[in-house]
Formats: C-alpha cells, structure tokens, sequence
C-alpha cells in the first residue's frame, strides 16, 4: 500500500509480508522519518505508482511537480526531477515486462522515463555475472577475455555489471577500464522521450507485460482515446479513437483495457 501525503511524503506499507514501514519525502533525497511528518516538502502528493511487481514506487507532487522513483527493495531513491510549475503531472503507470520505465501524463503529452536498470534489462543477466567472475579469476588470459567480452557487449552489459555487487578490487579496476572504452564515465539514465496526444492527457494505464499503454485525451468538448506502446526506447501511437463528449464519457465508460484485449 503506498500512500501520498498532504505534505510531499510518501509510506510505502508492505501488507502481503508485513514487512517494515518505509517513509520518503519526494523533494528531499533523505528518507523522512518513519511517520513521513518531518521532511516533506508542503507540495502535495498527486500522483501514484507502483510497478516491477511491487519493487518500484513513483510519486509526484504538485506546485513545481516534483518527481520521484524508489527501489522499495532497498529503500534507494533511483530517480529525482522537478520538472516545474508549467508540467502538471496527470497520471503516473509503469510500463513494461519488468516495470522499470515510467510513464507519465504531463500536460498533453505522455513522457518516458526509462532507468539505466530498465536499459540495463536487455543483457543478459547469467552470462554479466559469469563475466564478472572470471574478470577476478587468478589465470590473466582468462581476466583480460572477460573484460575484452564484456567491451563487446556493451553498455547495456555494463549498465547490469555496474549494479552486480563487486568486491574484488581486480573486478573493480577493470570495471573501470571497460567503462572508459565505451566512452563512459559512470552509468547514465537513458534520456526521456515524448510524444504529443493532441489534447490534455486526463488518464493514463499500461497493460501489465507489455510495451502498450493507453491513455484519454481531450481538448474542449472532444475526447480521444489513445493506445500507443514504448519500444526500443521511443513511445509510438497505435491507434487513436476520438469521442467527441469529453474526457469523461470515456471515463465512465466500459474499462479501457478492454479496447485492447
């Protein structure tokens, strides 16, 4: 259960394992203390996300809309914006197999947030960890192969390498090295895209598993619905079916999801 706060907080509630109570403020990079009163902002919280099954938490606040991402994992703040007065933020869903890119209405356009985690997805996971393992390996042929491989792979590999844990000084240094043949200095979050609905966005879900997101836009009188879908890093429209009676007979209509299915 997560839950927005009046004074820019948010509590995170895990009732299916009845774990620890977690607190974040959306404008200040500090965890707030464990009943979210201390450190929040006094923007409130208007917008809400959970996605990765249950490992991610988003929220968004008001006036300069604030914006934030949590790894409910570790508590970890993963991403952090203000993306000011103009952008009144929406709707907030995550989108995709591993729920790792964020969706977001603002204004009339849906934006992509998508994590280095969520780039970092496209590699494989076994052959990264058995990569990292021989780059600490004692024979040196067999540490200079893996890094060279790992070269190979690429940044989305090293994205995932960065975020598997590495004790081993050696590893470590050649992390490094790869790092700086791919022309990086450290790993960087994937820019985010737009795209224009035509209308303000007033609604916004994504179909669970898949790139296809759908949203309701509407300007004046006339309402649109939407369903688009994020692949390989751009936000695409699939198919547009305009209303013409406003937002909210679509709203109060039969469930959007259906239209896809």
């Amino acid at each position: 259960l997560l839950v927005g706060r009046l004074n820019g907080t948010v509590t995170f509630h895990d009732m299916a394992n009845r774990g620890p109570r977690q607190s974040f403020a959306v404008r200040n990079p500090e965890p707030a203390d464990p009943d979210g009163i201390s450190m929040g902002s006094y923007e409130p919280v208007r917008r809400l996300a959970i996605g990765g099954d249950g490992r991610f938490a988003a929220a968004a606040t008001g006036g300069e809309n604030y914006l934030a991402v949590w790894d409910l994992s570790d508590g970890k703040r993963v991403e952090s914006l203000k993306l000011g007065s103009s952008s009144d933020v929406k709707a907030l869903a995550f989108l995709g197999s591993d729920g790792r890119t964020l969706l977001g209405a603002v204004q009339s356009r849906i934006t992509a947030w998508p994590s280095a985690e969520s780039k970092a997805g496209r590699a494989d996971a076994a052959a990264v960890k058995k990569l990292l393992e021989q780059m600490g390996a004692d024979d040196f042929a067999t540490r200079e192969a893996a890094t060279r491989k790992l070269v190979e792979l690429g940044e989305p590999a090293l994205l995932l390498a960065e975020r598997m844990p590495a004790d081993d000084p050696e590893v470590a240094e050649r992390l490094k090295a790869v790092r700086s043949k791919i022309g990086r200095d450290k790993a960087a979050d994937p820019e985010p895209v737009s795209i224009d609905l035509g209308g303000d966005g007033s609604a916004l879900w994504t179909v669970p598993g898949t790139p296809y997101w759908i949203a309701v836009a509407g300007q004046g009188g006339n309402a649109a619905l939407i369903v688009g879908e994020y692949r390989d890093g751009a936000l695409s429209v699939v198919r547009r079916i305009e209303d013409g009676h406003g937002p909210s007979a679509i709203l109060n209509g039969p469930t959007p999801r259906s239209f896809l299915t």
